[in-house]
């Protein structure tokens, strides 16, 4: 039953309603107009196949892309969607994303045609091939099927993340059924060196070729080679030649006399310096055999030990390039070190060669070598032994107990023992030995974790007599005991002043005992050669200390010898990063064996051209890495120079080819300049990236950098750049000459200038040349896939991703509703609901009364109507008479005419 009070509530709930109605209509048709769309989870996916149609492809190659992408689309899941596209010139849509049976079948029957097919627009085609891909569902991916031989448009690969994943699939094929990919050459010699270049040629068959190369356009040699099915590099040797900029152009001379003459070729500048002088220091004594390798092909060379580095940046102006080989970091003093890093900074190179006193193990950690490096050489993170027995042996006789600075020798000794601990892991051993005329033992071996005993153990070092190092040395083979599994390290803290004895014969032993001993010599008065040569005698380091950095230097030989620097035994290598760096060094039966290197990890931005991998380690560790350093360049070599674990390269072209590659990849190409600069051909022209460092090590940011290009026909463009990240510089020259491009870059505000040069192979659309792998592998890497092979194609693995559920078309539908359902309560309210019931009523009884009307009507108009009817027949029948009786009288007076 209603009562009063919800009957005075109704109004106040129906306004409400009605405020909640109208607002959602609103919101609705808001929403709607904004577009709104649900994101949804899906492993659906929308490929779009992009066949190039232009004329370097040909028919048959056509034909060939347009099979693989049927079998591509096939291979699709029912829930993806598929769209295919050709294009040359301009593009074509087959079919926009559809079902794969749909796409398939308008695929298959289209004709592939493409506006202008005497033009390849492949930068075009893919940004339209991407527009498409993004109308479908799911994880949207473009499979490009071209030559990569783009004559127009702009770059083909991404700048920064691309919105689209590509895969590209080389389509067509050299019609001569051999294609030129690349002529390699130094990027800087020197006059009178011997030159190592690679002429790369890709043949679909067993052949044997002729060829010729030209310098500056004149006859330099002839040449033949056998070729095998697929890539094959070509070994060129070049004499350097005058200082200039001189064009190599290799090309095919005969093949099987179906080729023309120059038909098929590569070409590249050398730029030649004039000589230039490389300085090879040798840290290990004796002269380097880099230096004498570097020598037999043609460098000049100056050889020393530590002191010939100079120790004033001065001192670099004549060098082209540094080597240090095996030099130990505590050789240099810090001038010199500080001079080497302002002389690669300011742009010279410098190559750094392994060996057991370098790197790690020549303490280049927290130095200035070490940040040269584009490796790290700290070894705390690489744990090779599960256990190590480290022994203290500390001298507490008279002599020892002298101040040295603020503390006694014996106390800068406890003071680095315990600062030592914290290097050990929990398992490892520690023990002490304090001798002055006899050795006790202070502190058993004890297990690293329990660091307070050991702390406290070295307060029980007292001031004692003379001195007795031999016996201490023999307690200390006692004290290790037999040979083990365990690492076991001495280190012998004394001033060396103790009687005479074998101590040949007490190295020996504790040699073979499985242990090493380093020895720290600390005061003013030391014997300093019997020290040093016990430490050498026992597999250990020397150092000669001031009280304040025995810390240090006890904390580097706990590093030392829990962290194992060497990697030796059966050594596997591999070209991990291809460049002129390692440009031919696997040719033939591949790297030579190898017996060792040191162990280190590369930084960020580092290049690792060399990988090496120890017999017991499962991942890959650096073995020539480079970087750029300032303006300068810096290379590691983590082996020796062909001493011990490089002797098997010795006297072979790899071994040649290391050092002459190595050394002329990071020598500087001139005194100054702060602009460097490198060419690629890109769509219909020449892609250029200069980077800019100052000499401070800073990028040069702001610059308004010009730039022009110079075809090898004479045509001539000018382009600009724009900086595309902090001292990173990229232009675009459209010249669209085949053959050698020379380009110029300079800023004119500092007048700095640097230029480099490119090769763009045959234009037009000629199919002489094949696919251009190169450019086909750079457009997929950088939007995000793969260099795929024409042959078993499959999609891509799928991955969820999100699809947009677009709400426009509901949103309206319910803000209509909204609409319709504000009105209804709205005229309830204002009573226009009673009203219209009345009316209705009203009108549908008048309706009523005019239903009844006719029929009580209609038995009247039936009489009306059939009344109406029998007249209407007398009517009919009176004309009848009428018509024959005239006819009659008319026949008549014919007949009395006659």
């Amino acid at each position: 039953m209603r009562t009063k009070e919800n009957r005075l509530a109704e109004p106040d709930l129906r306004r409400r309603a009605m405020g909640a109605l109208r607002a959602a209509a609103i919101g609705l048709s808001l929403l709607a107009f904004a577009g709104i769309a649900l994101p949804l989870p899906t492993r659906a996916r929308t490929v779009v196949v992009l066949i190039d149609a232009s004329d370097s492809i040909g028919k048959a190659g056509i034909e060939a892309s347009r099979a693989a992408a049927l079998s591509l689309i096939r291979a699709l899941e029912p829930r993806d969607r598929a769209a295919a596209m050709s294009f040359a010139g301009g593009t074509s849509t087959i079919a926009a994303p559809m079902e794969i049976a749909r796409a398939a079948a308008m695929l298959e029957s289209a004709d592939l045609a493409a506006p202008r097919p005497e033009a390849t627009d492949v930068s075009a085609a893919l940004a339209a091939a991407e527009r498409l891909a993004e109308e479908g569902p799911g994880q949207a991916r473009v499979c490009l099927f071209s030559d990569g031989r783009a004559n127009e448009g702009g770059e083909a690969e991404a700048r920064g993340a691309a919105r689209v994943a590509t895969d590209a699939v080389p389509a067509g094929a050299a019609r001569l059924g051999i294609a030129a990919e690349g002529l390699s050459t130094p990027s800087l010699a020197h006059a009178g060196e011997r030159l190592s270049m690679t002429w790369s040629l890709r043949s679909d068959e067993a052949r044997r070729i002729e060829y010729r190369v030209l310098v500056d356009g004149a006859l330099a040699f002839r040449g033949s080679a056998a070729l095998e099915p697929g890539r094959n590099e070509i070994p060129l040797a070049l004499d350097a030649g005058p200082a200039g900029r001189h064009s190599v152009i290799a090309q095919l001379v005969s093949q099987g006399g179906s080729a023309e003459p120059g038909e098929i070729r590569s070409g590249a500048y050398l730029d030649v310096e004039g000589e230039a002088e490389v300085l090879v220091a040798s840290g290990s004594g004796g002269a380097s055999p880099i230096a004498r390798a570097l020598e037999a092909q043609g460098s000049r060379v100056a050889a020393g030990g530590p002191e010939s580095l100079p120790a004033d940046p001065a001192g670099f102006s004549r060098l082209a390039a540094v080597v240090l080989d095996d030099m130990p970091a505590l050789s240099l003093t810090e001038a010199q070190q500080s001079s080497l890093q302002d002389y690669v900074a300011g742009g010279g190179g410098l190559l750094v060669v392994g060996g057991e006193s370098s790197l790690g193990r020549g303490e280049y950690y927290a130095t200035p070598l070490e940040d040269m490096l584009p490796v790290s050489t700290d070894s705390r993170r690489r744990l090779l032994f599960t256990r190590a027995k480290l022994l203290f042996v500390i001298d507490h006789s008279g002599s020892m107990s002298e101040a040295v600075g603020p503390l006694t020798k014996q106390q800068a000794a406890m003071r680095g023992v315990a600062a030592a601990i914290s290097e050990l892991a929990p398992m490892d051993e520690v023990g002490i030995i304090g001798f002055d005329s006899s050795p006790t033992w202070v502190l058993p071996f004890t297990p690293a974790g329990q660091k307070a005993k050991i702390i406290e153990a070295l307060s029980h070092l007292g001031d004692g007599g003379g001195t007795d190092l031999s016996a201490a040395i023999d307690e200390t083979i006692r004290g290790f005991g037999a040979p083990g599994p365990t690492k076991r390290h001495a280190i012998i803290l004394t001033d060396g002043l103790t009687p005479d004895a074998d101590f040949d014969g007490l190295a020996a032993r504790l040699g073979a005992a499985g242990a090493s001993a380093s020895t720290i010599a600390i005061g003013d008065e030391v014997n300093e050669e019997l020290l040093k040569g016990l430490a050498e005698r026992c597999g250990g380091s020397y150092y000669r200390a001031s009280a304040e950095l025995i810390p240090s230097i006890i904390d580097k030989e706990t590093v030392k010898m829990t962290r194992e620097l060497i990697q030796e035994g059966r050594i596997e290598t591999r070209v991990s990063a291809a460049g002129p760096i390692v440009e031919g060094l696997d040719r033939g039966a591949g790297l030579p064996a190898l017996g060792g290197y040191l162990l280190t990890e590369p930084k960020p931005l580092a290049t690792v051209s060399l990988q090496a991998k120890g017999p017991d380690s499962e991942s890959w560790d650096p073995l020539l890495a480079s970087w750029r350093y300032g303006n300068g360049r810096v290379a590691v070599f983590a082996s020796d120079s062909g001493r011990r674990w490089l002797a098997a390269w010795s006297g072979t072209e790899p071994y040649n080819l290391l050092w002459s590659q190595s050394l002329r990849s990071v020598e500087r190409a001139s005194p100054t300049g702060s602009l460097k600069a490198t060419a690629s051909t890109s769509g219909g022209g020449i892609r250029v990236v200069v980077e800019a460092i100052g000499p401070d090590r800073r990028s040069l940011s702001s610059l308004r950098l010009a730039g022009r290009a110079r075809g090898e026909g004479g045509s001539a463009t000018a382009f600009d750049f724009r900086e595309t990240a902090p001292g990173r510089y990229e232009g675009f020259a459209p010249l669209g000459d085949e053959g050698l491009a020379s380009i110029e870059v300079i800023d004119p505000v500092s007048g700095a200038s640097a230029s480099t040069w490119a090769w763009r192979a045959p234009g037009g659309e000629s199919s002489a040349t094949g696919p251009d792998l190169a450019a086909l592998s750079l457009i997929a890497s950088s939007r995000g896939g793969s260099l795929l092979s024409p042959s078993g194609l499959e999609p891509a693995k799928v991955r969820t991703s999100w699809t947009k559920l677009r709400l426009a078309l509901p949103c309206l539908v319910l803000a209509l509703l909204s609409f319709v359902a504000e009105l209804f309560l709205r005229s309830t309210m204002a009573g226009q609901l009673g009203r219209a019931r009345s009316a209705l009523a009203a009108w549908w009884s008048g309706q009523r009364a005019l239903a009844e009307a006719s029929r009580a009507a209609r038995p009247w108009l039936e009489q009306t109507r059939a009344s109406s009817d029998a007249e209407d027949r007398r009517f009919m029948e009176m004309q009848r008479r009428l018509a024959m009786h005239v006819s009659r009288r008319y026949t008549e007076k014919e007949k009395a005419d006659d």
